[in-house]
């Protein structure tokens, strides 16, 4: 077991390694992260917003480095029925509806924080100066503090509130309650610490995902601990979670994989093959198929038959799939990995379904045999059929995406996979729209 360590500990480990902590500086725009001037010289106390702190690029005008991205707009997908002991989740929603209300045109995510004296309250809500900032550019002038007032009185009433107070800078210090405070200390004495409750959702989410005949490497193993615990974590606060390992069995390569089985282990339908190391195995069979025309030609012919479902191609696929699967098992179970298998096969006669939809709803374009879909707004198509008829993964995602919308009925869909991929998946988000 690692021991716990104190938060100083841990802050002096991380300094002497150079690691920044949140103690190491305030953040921009923090009130009373510095002293002011009158307070360093003694005089009277105040909170001022920073106006010395450098603007953010200062100290790349010269360089080269690229900027990071813009931040992705933040949405509120989680509705809190009960916040239990949150303060912070508590004074969110206070202060987000006393916002919305006061300032409808404005969109600009709260700033709440901590007070870090407490002279200021215990709370300190700081987005009245970016509400100002955006009224200035639509148009409108208003200061911080009148922001400030106005946003104060759109609070609906809150018992953990005891008093707010506007400074003239226009932050908001909020003092809380100290008897709510009591009470709610009196009942995690007595039922112990209880998670928010949150209005449960079918969230599915797709993770792990390593190709048959493969061996997993470490952007699987990765996909499956952050995708586990993500999995956890909903599942704690009582969500319906719906775990999927979406494997690549399925597509051109077990075409070689079975013809080769075929040449190896010729009475494999009556003894099982014992293919010991399957990574060798798909080595062997690429090389073939690189190298021998007349391999590569029964590998196709591999395929079709598979995709027919005739009995000894959907046996040799079976057994292929079995070793990988147990060499993908030892490693989920040392984890202690829970997964549902369902992989692109399951999606075959599913992506004949979604191919005929789109055809019939006019979204497919023909070029040079294949038949494509061009998201709005995206250059980059989605092959969704290949010009020798054949499927790929734009087409198995896609039928995997209305199988999770609709039949699982999934109110949310994660996926884990690495940020190689980010732009295959804005090409499907973009299609999303259409699917439905």
């Amino acid at each position: 077991m690692i021991p716990l360590q104190s938060v100083k500990t841990q802050e002096d480990e991380n300094a002497k390694k150079g690691i920044k902590t949140a103690a190491d500086g305030p953040s921009k725009g923090a009130p009373d992260a510095k002293k002011s001037k009158e307070e360093s010289k003694g005089g009277k106390e105040e909170q001022k917003g920073g106006k010395g702190e450098k603007k953010e690029g200062d100290n790349n005008k010269n360089n080269k480095t690229p900027s990071a991205p813009p931040k992705a707009k933040k949405h509120d997908y989680v509705v809190v029925k009960d916040f239990a002991g949150s303060i912070m989740g508590r004074l969110a929603h206070v202060f987000k509806k006393a916002i919305k209300e006061a300032f409808p045109t404005v969109s600009v995510p709260l700033v709440l924080a901590e007070a870090t004296n407490p002279k200021f309250g215990d709370y300190q809500c700081n987005s009245a100066m970016g509400i100002s900032a955006a009224l200035k550019a639509q148009g409108t002038a208003k200061r911080p503090a009148e922001v400030a007032a106005d946003i104060v009185a759109k609070l609906p009433v809150c018992p953990l509130i005891s008093k707010t107070e506007i400074p003239p800078a226009g932050f908001i210090n909020v003092f809380l309650n100290e008897e709510f405070i009591a009470k709610q200390c009196g009942e995690i004495s007595r039922h112990g610490v209880r998670l928010p409750t949150i209005e449960s959702r079918r969230v599915i989410v797709d993770f792990s995902s390593p190709n048959i005949a493969k061996e997993m490497h470490v952007g699987h193993l990765r996909s499956t601990i952050i995708g586990d615990a993500i999995s956890r974590l909903f599942e704690a606060i009582g969500f319906d979670v719906l775990r999927l390992n979406h494997i690549g069995d399925w597509g051109t390569q077990f075409g070689m994989l079975i013809a080769h089985l075929f040449d190896r282990f010729p009475n494999f339908q009556k003894e099982t093959p014992a293919i010991g190391d399957l990574q060798s195995f798909y080595k062997e069979s690429k090389k073939r198929f690189d190298e021998d025309a007349e391999f590569k030609k029964r590998a196709y012919e591999c395929v079709v038959k598979l995709q027919s479902s005739q009995p000894e191609f959907i046996k040799a696929w079976n057994d292929i799939c079995d070793v990988s699967r147990k060499s993908n098992n030892e490693v989920y179970d040392k984890l202690d990995i829970k997964l549902n298998e369902r992989g692109e096969s399951y999606y075959h006669n599913r992506m004949e379904a979604i191919v005929e939809e789109l055809k019939t709803r006019s979204f497919l374009r023909e070029e040079e045999g294949r038949h494509l879909m061009f998201p709005t707004g995206c250059d980059i198509p989605l092959t969704v059929v290949k010009s020798d008829g054949g499927f790929t993964y734009d087409t198995s995602d896609l039928a995997a995406l209305k199988n999770r919308l609709f039949e699982e009925n999934g109110d949310w869909l994660i996926y884990v996979v690495d940020a190689g991929q980010s732009l295959h998946f804005e090409v499907s988000k973009e299609e999303k729209g259409v699917i439905i």
